[in-house]
């Protein structure tokens, strides 16, 4: 059944995959530290909430111990990554082109910028820094959870859809508590896969693996069409 509502991981469209966390980190020596931390949660040691309030507590004092005094507002937004779509999407989601389709993307990461001009599609709200009153950068807010359950219920709620005629385009094992999510409550799955990538996720009627974007179009093409339903098509959704 062709979708009515298609979302993709930023990642999925981005011209490089870079992760925002692991660039500040990188960039303020505590990468290692991030990484345990990381590893922590995805084993279920620690919430998505304590794994953020632990990295802001990280960025927090190592700036200081690399610069000699706390972040203030601008600070750690000069480490971030920007993320522009990729001129490969670009082709293929002209090539789609079809009207009763509508395209979102979210993403649990925070980035210096987003150039997604041409992706004409549904934005949700990333993460973002806090700072003080006085401009003093204070936590990561997470507007998107970690496995992005709940920003995915956002969208197909606010474009009026249901899972059921959604389909999600992933391209790492990140989103594999999403990916199960979808499936099953009966909507589907496109793992745009590389060299030597898997995702871990049981297989499931409606999990599809696609190697290329020329291949991605096809699958969305031809799959037969459901009745049109009026829904905007483009709208940047609030948080």
């Amino acid at each position: 059944m062709k979708p009515r509502l298609i979302v993709f991981s930023l990642s999925s469209l981005a011209e490089k995959q870079v992760n925002p966390y692991i660039s500040v980190s990188a960039s303020l020596g505590c990468a290692s530290e991030f990484a345990y931390l990381f590893s922590d949660y995805q084993k279920g040691n620690i919430s998505y909430g304590d794994l953020l309030n632990r990295e802001s507590n990280l960025l927090y004092y190592k700036y200081h111990e690399q610069f000699g005094h706390y972040p203030q507002k601008g600070d750690l937004e000069m480490f971030l990554p920007e993320v522009t779509l990729s001129s490969q999407w670009q082709t293929a989601l002209s090539n789609i082109n079809l009207p009763h389709i509508t395209f979102a993307v979210i993403s649990s990461g925070i980035y210096k910028s987003i150039h997604l001009d041409s992706f004409d599609g549904l934005i949700h709200p990333f993460n973002r820094f806090l700072y003080s009153e006085d401009g003093e950068f204070a936590k990561i807010v997470a507007t998107v959870s970690g496995d992005k359950i709940e920003a995915f219920n956002r969208i197909v709620e606010k474009t009026h859809n249901q899972i059921i005629d959604t389909l999600l385009v992933v391209n790492d094992n990140n989103d594999s508590a999403l990916c199960r999510y979808v499936l099953e409550l009966g909507g589907s799955v496109c793992f745009i896969a590389h060299k030597n990538q898997a995702i871990d996720v049981p297989r499931y009627e409606k999990m599809h693996w696609i190697d290329t974007l020329d291949s991605f179009v096809d699958f969305v093409k031809s799959s037969e069409p459901v009745p049109y339903r009026r829904v905007p098509r483009y709208q940047l959704l609030a948080a």
